[in-house]
């Protein structure tokens, strides 16, 4: 039960993460 919460927390890291990433290039994307 100790060793879910650790890799739980990284994959959530990863998700906003990748998140801020796609929120950049749809604003990059559609900058005049």
């Amino acid at each position: 039960m100790r060793y879910t919460p650790v890799p739980n927390r990284n994959s959530k890291m990863k998700n906003i993460k990748m998140q801020i990433a796609k929120l950049w290039s749809y604003n990059f994307a559609t900058m005049p």
